[in-house]
């Protein structure tokens, strides 16, 4: 798993992003079904919150994992509250949403209360519901997007994120997560038997609930350009970008691929293939915006955060990642993203690197203005920041197309 941008961020920012309302009028996607939010205070993390003096609050970022991941499960929230389609009646509704982020609440636990008191709270809550009791979850979505909150293991976590003993709850539900093994917990696999365990390998990781709804990450605030002229992007500077230790990611391949990308800093003109420590905030955006294409290399899962800064950036990405198609690329089934980034094997770039990338620059330029101009409009889809967002719309839309409860 790769965070992607090398700053920081403030934790009240991330409540802040749960709570408040979008700037922009409701989005309207006459696909998305009825759906009802629970108003009860217990269901929802902003709320509990509250008691706390959060601005006061200095939080190591470490202790919530990959802060993209949470932001994601809060701008899913603030998002959804202005679609039209939203319903006072629960008799009403087909889904039913639970604004409730299990990585916030994990987040201040100890100096805001206490994490598993508010969490077995809320899954009382949720279970005494007669709405969760008619279908017994399986129209209710729930947004939890880092995998380290049901993983059997203390290596992040000095406690359990979410109890095993309460897994039961999430039988039927739907959760949204930023990738899936597409295999259940309880699944007949010949040959292999799921675990509770990620590294075992990814694939094999069980999933402990009905349906995966696979959603994007947050993407890096300060990397954000509006819509370009195709004249202006073919006048950015840097070929190919990609910032990186080699020595940072989880697994053999990531590492490989981050050896391989170095040498092409003196093969290719313009490129810029940068390793090091963290920069500064500013830094790292200006790379990105300097850029027209941007690497993405395989990492610790299928999932890599950069992918949605690459885009928010203006900046084509080249996925070298094999599971990140089948395995983390939300909306994948109506949604091209072949025609707005470029996919290269993982075997390929590691075989032959330089020759590759040609593909990047030999590209011919009727090619080029198409891939940017889908690349714009892809970005209202994928991008929680953007300021015309269908992200929230898209995901209820995709929970009625890929997890039915009918």
């Amino acid at each position: 798993m790769d965070t992607g941008s090398p700053c920081s961020l403030s934790l009240s920012l991330l409540l802040a992003v749960a709570a408040g309302a979008p700037s922009r009028g409701a989005v309207v996607d006459p696909n998305v079904a009825p759906f009802f939010i629970y108003p009860e205070p217990e269901l929802n993390t902003a709320t509990l919150l509250e008691v706390c003096n959060l601005a006061q609050i200095q939080l190591d970022l470490h202790r919530i994992h990959a802060t993209h991941y949470v932001i994601a499960d809060a701008e899913f929230i603030k998002h959804i509250e202005p679609l039209e389609g939203r319903v006072e009646d629960p008799a009403a509704a087909s889904w039913f949403v639970i604004p409730f982020s299990v990585g916030l609440s994990r987040a201040y636990d100890g100096v805001c209360g206490s994490h598993l008191d508010r969490l077995n709270q809320a899954l009382d809550v949720l279970e005494s519901s007669p709405w969760f009791q008619r279908r017994q979850g399986r129209d209710h979505p729930w947004v939890t997007m880092s995998h380290w909150m049901f993983l059997k293991t203390k290596r992040s976590y000095p406690m359990q994120a979410f109890p095993v003993a309460r897994f039961g709850v999430l039988r039927n539900m739907v959760l949204g997560r930023y990738a899936t093994s597409r295999l259940g917990i309880n699944d007949t696999v010949y040959g292999f038997r799921p675990t509770l365990h990620w590294y075992s390998p990814y694939l094999g990781y069980g999933e402990q609930w009905r349906c995966t709804l696979l959603l994007p990450t947050k993407s890096f605030q300060l990397a954000w350009l509006a819509d370009m002229p195709f004249e202006d992007w073919r006048r950015r500077p840097v070929s190919i970008y990609f910032r990186g230790n080699p020595r940072q990611v989880w697994g053999r391949r990531g590492d490989d691929l981050r050896d391989k990308a170095k040498p092409l800093m003196s093969v290719i003109p313009g490129a810029n293939i940068l390793g090091g420590g963290k920069v500064p905030a500013e830094t790292y955006a200006e790379e990105l915006q300097s850029s027209k294409f941007c690497l993405i290399l395989q990492s610790d899962d299928p999932q890599i955060s950069r992918f949605y800064d690459a885009l928010a950036a203006g900046c084509i990405p080249v996925v070298v990642n094999d599971e990140f198609l089948l395995n983390a690329a939300p909306f994948a089934d109506r949604l091209n993203y072949l025609g707005f980034a470029l996919h290269i094997p993982e075997s390929q770039f590691s075989d032959f690197p330089a020759l590759v990338m040609h593909l990047t620059y030999n590209m011919q330029e009727a090619r080029l203005r198409s891939m940017l101009a889908a690349l714009l409009e892809a970005r209202q889809i994928l991008l929680w920041s953007h300021p015309q967002s269908r992200t929230a719309a898209w995901a209820l839309s995709e929970a009625s197309h890929t997890c039915s409860h009918d």
